[in-house]
């Protein structure tokens, strides 16, 4: 049974969650300009698309949420959209500290 350490090695997961990163950034890139942090958004979704964030590190925050590391652990299937809440939900506190 696989532990959440492994997520990091993990390189069919790590594709995964570079995917849903990347959704993320895009669906930033055309949002209304008045979206709140919106100047702040757009440069991390920059950093994500042209390769400036690693995938370690990108793994490693969408680990912190207990649905993704829970369900890795348990080895059942973790959904896109799940790991697409994750990022968004993860998108402001990036955007806010970069």
């Amino acid at each position: 049974m696989p532990n959440r350490q492994d997520a990091l090695v993990d390189t069919d997961f790590k594709t995964r969650v570079r995917i849903a990163w990347c959704e993320s950034a895009v669906d930033v890139m055309s949002e209304d300009a008045s979206t709140a942090n919106h100047a702040e958004r757009v440069v991390f979704a920059g950093k994500i698309l042209y390769g400036d964030m690693d995938n370690y590190t990108l793994t490693a925050v969408t680990m912190t949420n207990p649905t993704v590391s829970n369900a890795y652990v348990a080895g059942t299937n973790i959904s896109d959209s799940d790991l697409k809440f994750t990022t968004n939900s993860l998108f402001d506190a990036f955007a806010l500290s970069a």
